[in-house]
């Protein structure tokens, strides 16, 4: 976290990060803060320049009503989260992986130009994405008892609150609920999901879908003001489905499962050995990436929300049939890397959550009109670390020192991206 707030801090009061960060931020959300102190100390929430729940900004606006910051302390303080971010994400799989796996695995998620984008300009995506890890993590506790239930709704609230896309973190709370205490959470080669004892596993979900409620109360508020799921300005650039973003998250995760792949290694042996039927998995899932990814148009197109990051190499290589091969293969290879690294080496209850936090988040971003990497990849870079550490602690296997690697050679090309766009 120190080192983090260091290089940030270098960054703002320095030479700033231009990129799509940048872009968002004048045009959107600085914008929307500014209106909303001027209006201050009642803002108008139904209509201003951002696409987002206004939350964050609101935040901001009441520190720059109250104390008048400079521009770059108001980033400052509007990056705080992402730090916060970290320093939970590391903490957390430090406790299950030990720090050195928790820090280099860390390392990509650092270093992602959207990450550093998201903590060095005024952002809605900071306070977001902090919103959503601490969700994930209070979901995935050994013992979800009710209390927790009632916590884990109310961040939820707040996820909703400053992106209404994440009312998909909703379902992480219902399906922890189900699962229930999860002890340390054996590997349990066994994958059909729980479903003995199914009364008592009904009550504590209905117990954490009311505790979720307000959450919709919102989303369903700022609807009935907007008129759609996103201020009326941006109804017609929001709006989707687009079809290709679940190729494109898998592909996503092919890039990140290849650098984490050898940190599951140990795990996945272990499954094998165990009888777990992980070529069955690991091929259907294939299969489907392959189908996903052949499915839906996958051309560069700036019209259709196909823009920068993995698109710009599919605008300089070959199409067949308006698909790009870089996508089908990434969506194969990804889904993949997905079931091998998420479904079948972590424990018994983290391979349902982790996996239904890919999936629930994929299917709330098709909704989104645009395919933009910015939007998926801090989940994929989440997703990987959090399910090594759940491996290791559940197989009691740890990877070879040498398996690390892996993603320190993604945070190295990621940190190369970030370092281009520094001015």
């Amino acid at each position: 976290m120190l080192v983090h707030t260091v290089l940030r801090t270098l960054v703002i009061f320095g030479p700033g990060i231009t990129g799509p960060a940048e872009t968002d931020a004048l045009n959107f959300h600085q914008p929307t803060v500014e209106q909303f102190v001027q209006q201050w100390p009642s803002p108008d929430v139904s209509d201003y320049a951002a696409a987002s729940t206004p939350g964050h900004h609101l935040a901001l606006a009441a520190i720059d009503d109250r104390f008048d910051p400079s521009l770059e302390t108001l980033r400052l303080i509007s990056g705080t989260p992402v730090t916060l971010m970290i320093g939970l994400f590391v903490f957390y799989c430090s406790a299950r992986a030990g720090p050195t796996v928790a820090i280099l695995s860390g390392l990509p998620l650092m270093c992602s130009p959207h990450t550093v984008g998201f903590s060095t300009h005024v952002l809605p995506e900071s306070s977001a994405w902090a919103f959503v890890l601490l969700l994930m993590i209070l979901a995935m506790r050994d013992r979800f008892t009710n209390s927790t239930t009632v916590v884990a709704g109310l961040v939820v609230l707040f996820c909703v609150l400053t992106r209404q896309v994440n009312l998909w973190t909703a379902s992480l709370v219902w399906l922890a609920a189900w699962l229930g205490p999860k002890g340390n959470d054996p590997p349990s080669d066994v994958f059909a999901p729980p479903i003995q004892d199914r009364a008592s596993r009904a009550k504590r979900t209905a117990i954490a879908f009311v505790a979720t409620l307000p959450a919709f109360a919102v989303i369903a508020w700022f609807y009935s003001i907007w008129g759609s799921l996103t201020p009326g300005r941006f109804i017609a650039a929001n709006v989707g489905p687009n079809p290709v973003t679940p190729a494109f998250m898998l592909s996503l995760c092919g890039l990140a499962g290849l650098a984490f792949f050898p940190v599951f290694l140990p795990a996945l042996r272990q499954a094998i050995s165990g009888g777990a039927p992980v070529v069955p998995i690991v091929g259907s899932a294939a299969a489907l990436g392959l189908l996903i990814g052949i499915l839906p148009e996958s051309t560069y197109s700036f019209e259709e929300g196909r823009v920068s990051g993995i698109w710009e190499a599919v605008r300089v290589t070959p199409t067949v049939f308006d698909r790009s091969p870089l996508i089908v293969i990434g969506s194969a290879v990804g889904a993949g890397f997905a079931a091998a690294c998420l479904l079948v080496a972590p424990g018994s209850s983290s391979r349902w959550l982790l996996t239904l936090a890919l999936v629930a988040s994929t299917a709330a971003q098709s909704a989104n009109a645009q395919a933009y990497q910015r939007y998926m990849e801090p989940m994929v870079l989440l997703l990987f670390p959090i399910a090594a550490a759940c491996a290791i602690r559940a197989r009691g296997a740890s990877p070879h020192p040498l398996a690390l690697l892996g993603p320190v050679t993604l945070a190295a090309l990621l940190a190369i991206v970030t370092l281009g766009r520094i001015v």
